[in-house]
């Protein structure tokens, strides 16, 4: 991105300050200069906790690119490859012929996560683990769609965070980190590993309602491959 000083210097003004609304940031990232960095609102609406330069947010389905780039990397070191079926990394996997390059693109036919904790009769704000997901995708024997259709899919993704487990011998948020974030410096962002998981300086999440704000905490726990990966780069 090509830059001029005067809109380095926009961006660099702080941004007007947004009193009881929760908060943002935003970076960019110039090639010929220094990045820079702005925010505003709060972090949290409870405790008026103002959003600062190193507040972690939750960046959702963002992750899935950091999942997808590690199996590459995973064939790339020959630890993997893309037309391997599941049930060879995974044998509690019974679907059969749905590869790793099936996963990543979302063509595997493997029921969401919110479908299969349904189907298993969760209600929306019970606790639920990883491993829960985890034994609910094992039980399923057939795809939920025909091969090659596209069905987007968390839970497929949480089956590529156990392969790549199972491929360097270490839990992904280890792998993200030794890989993506530590070389890129990306100090502050991590994949969350649990639900009591505490992650410092963490913005709160909220949804906009007729007249004011409701805290939005869902108790899902996707460590990182579909939807819990926190983290801003460090300036």
């Amino acid at each position: 991105m090509n830059s001029s000083n005067t809109s380095a210097a926009a961006i660099e003004t702080p941004l007007a300050d947004r009193l009881g609304e929760p908060g943002v940031i935003l970076c960019v990232r110039y090639a010929d200069g220094p990045p820079a960095q702005a925010h505003t609102g709060l972090a949290s609406l409870e405790l008026a906790a103002p959003v600062g330069e190193n507040t972690a947010f939750n960046v959702g389905s963002v992750a899935k690119q950091i999942t997808a780039y590690l199996c590459i990397r995973a064939v790339r070191d020959r630890l993997l490859t893309l037309d391997r079926p599941v049930g060879d990394v995974l044998p509690h996997f019974h679907i059969p012929d749905v590869t790793l390059g099936d996963l990543i693109q979302h063509r595997g036919g493997i029921r969401d996560a919110e479908s299969l904790l349904s189907l298993a009769g969760f209600r929306e704000l019970d606790h639920y683990t990883a491993d829960d997901l985890l034994q609910l995708a094992y039980r399923q024997r057939q795809r939920a769609v025909e091969p090659g259709r596209f069905l987007y899919s968390n839970t497929g993704y949480l089956l590529l965070a156990e392969v790549l487990t199972h491929a360097y011998g270490a839990g992904l948020h280890e792998i993200a980190d030794r890989h993506v974030f530590t070389p890129l410096s990306m100090t502050s962002a991590r994949f969350k590993t649990g639900p009591r998981e505490v992650i410092p300086g963490a913005a709160a999440s909220y949804q906009a309602l007729a007249g004011g704000w409701q805290h939005q905490q869902r108790p899902v726990t996707l460590p990182g491959p579909g939807a819990s990966c926190r983290g801003w780069p460090s300036r």
